[in-house]
């Protein structure tokens, strides 16, 4: 198929004239570079008369051009540019990946293609574009869907320029500063057009997945104390971490390759509009390829159970130390048994095997730090406060999980690692909780998206459950948080700014007096109001 191709002398012109083009001119005419300013000649891959650059004039798209760079943000002081997303692949890196890809494509690196004043200065920040040839051409509402597929599979959302799938967007002619010259880069992969209709279908099939995903999520099909499991095992476990357990390789880009795959080609992608993380695959073969969107607890239930939900439930309330409550204590709270609202779950053990010996106080007193020693007497009064059935707002974990996973992380592996087992100890023999399981199956370096569950999550679950954060320590001076305070003290502008914080990790004094300093900062110290003399 040729390529219609139309010209413009520089950014602001009118169209000048129009040619029909062989894909491999247009990889030549690409690949000769110009010194100077940055604008300069340029042309569209569209079929459009002479006359003004308007996407209501263009008939259809005739190549598909990707830009691919980091994002930037600009001193608007200084003018200098500095990253804030991700840098894309180094320009040999994306060369491999097209050829592995096999479709005809021509690369040329863009005018800030290793601009040593973008920060930081210590990295390369490439920046290139892709021009494939197509099998068809493009209506104009078809080219942002299948932009947005194709930068999927080969790995550059997080770096594409999305207003490049603009139909009416204009492309420089390659240029760079003479003294960027020898940096300049262009390639011609060789392969078979852009298979139009198969990526589009591609794309449609997983918006469609993807939207079945997000309505079973706001109307769930399964019992309470099932979606309860379900919630906690995509809470805590990485899905990444589930498939590369299974064989599925790595890839950058969110990407994963199927063990079995034979084209090489990673298919398996991660859904960047999901609410919660969820994979597509679209790997003949896999077993993941099922036309459906899956978060972590499919994933564990499709690879490990074969599909059998029920099997994959039981398994991950182990996994989990899941237990609501002991049946004594579900009984005077009035909940129904396990089961009642979902697949019967057996429940493990309140108190594992291999408990803690000492008491707490031995243990504490044991420690050799003095800030380590009240830091443990400040979690145990903390924990002194938490029922088994407290619960934070904010948070799909119940109390047990909450206190298994932060002393977990805190402890677990460390040379305090008693201590922590012995705190959940004494906390289940309290409250008929079961955090001690959770302690010793919980992973103390997870990293997944909703990162680990940390003391602060303990201490806010105690603050709700009526603790004002007094403890003793060893000199036996109590000490106590900050009073509460009240909305009185958040008024104007500041008190807005301070309040948009609530329920994130920043202390809204914090941000009060930050937003203060800097608003003191910006006025400056000439703008002022006299009183007296």
């Amino acid at each position: 198929m040729n390529i219609i191709a139309a010209f413009v002398e520089r950014a602001n012109a009118p169209i000048h004239s129009t040619a029909s083009m062989t894909f491999s001119q247009i990889a030549v005419m690409l690949s000769t570079v110009t010194a100077g300013p940055k604008d300069g000649p340029g042309w569209m891959p569209v079929k459009v008369e002479p006359g003004p650059r308007a996407g209501e004039r263009i008939e259809e798209v005739t190549a598909l051009g990707l830009d691919v760079e980091a994002d930037t943000r600009k001193d608007q002081n200084t003018g200098i540019k500095m990253v804030i997303g991700c840098d894309p692949p180094a320009v040999d890196a994306m060369i491999a990946e097209l050829e592995l890809a096999g479709w005809s494509c021509a690369l040329h690196t863009t005018y800030s293609h290793h601009d040593p004043e973008i920060l930081p200065a210590a990295v390369l920040h490439p920046r290139y574009r892709l021009v494939f040839e197509l099998a068809r051409p493009l209506l104009k509402e078809e080219v942002r869907p299948l932009g947005l597929r194709l930068a999927a599979s080969l790995g550059i959302t997080a770096s594409l320029d999305a207003g490049c799938l603009e139909p009416a967007r204009l492309y420089y002619s390659p240029r760079c500063p003479e003294e960027r010259l020898d940096d300049f880069r262009h390639a011609v992969i060789e392969g078979n057009p852009l298979p139009v209709d198969a990526l589009l279908d591609e794309a449609k099939r997983e918006a469609a997945a993807l939207a079945r995903a997000l309505s079973k999520a706001t109307q769930p099909n399964h019992g309470k104390r099932t979606g309860k499991v379900i919630d906690a095992f995509n809470q805590v476990y990485d899905i990444g971490s589930l498939l590369e357990q299974h064989g599925y390789i790595p890839k950058r880009g969110n990407r994963w390759l199927f063990p079995a795959s034979t084209t090489g080609m990673a298919g398996v992608r991660l859904l960047p509009q999901s609410d919660r993380p969820r994979v597509y695959s679209s790997h003949s073969g896999d077993p993941l390829n099922d036309g459906h969107a899956h978060d972590a607890f499919d994933v564990y239930r499709i690879l490990e159970h074969g599909g059998n939900i029920k099997a994959a439930v039981r398994a991950a309330d182990e996994l989990l130390g899941f237990n609501q409550r002991s049946k004594a204590g579900a009984k005077a709270a009035g909940s129904p048994p396990p089961g009642a609202n979902g697949p019967a779950i057996d429940e493990p053990t309140s108190t594992p095997e291999n408990a803690p010996e000492g008491t707490v106080d031995d243990l504490i007193n044991a420690l050799p730090d003095l800030d380590a020693r009240n830091a443990a007497r400040k979690i145990q009064a903390a924990l002194a406060t938490i029922a088994s059935t407290a619960s934070l707002p904010d948070s799909r974990l119940d109390a047990t999980h909450i206190v298994g996973f932060a002393l977990c992380t805190e402890y677990k592996g460390s040379e305090a690692h008693d201590l922590g087992r012995a705190l959940c100890r004494d906390w289940d023999a309290q409250t008929a909780g079961n955090s001690l399981a959770v302690f010793d199956s919980a992973d103390p370096d997870y990293k997944g998206p909703t990162g680990p569950v940390t003391l602060n999550s303990l201490f806010k679950l105690a603050k709700v459950s009526g603790w004002k954060g007094t403890y003793v320590n060893e000199d036996a001076t109590p000490k106590e948080l900050p009073p509460e305070l009240t909305d009185d003290l958040f008024y104007g502008l500041a008190g807005d700014v301070a309040k948009a914080a609530a329920g994130t990790e920043p202390n809204p004094v914090a941000v009060m007096a930050n937003f203060l300093g800097f608003l003191s900062a910006m006025v400056g110290r000439d703008i002022y109001l006299p009183i007296g003399k």
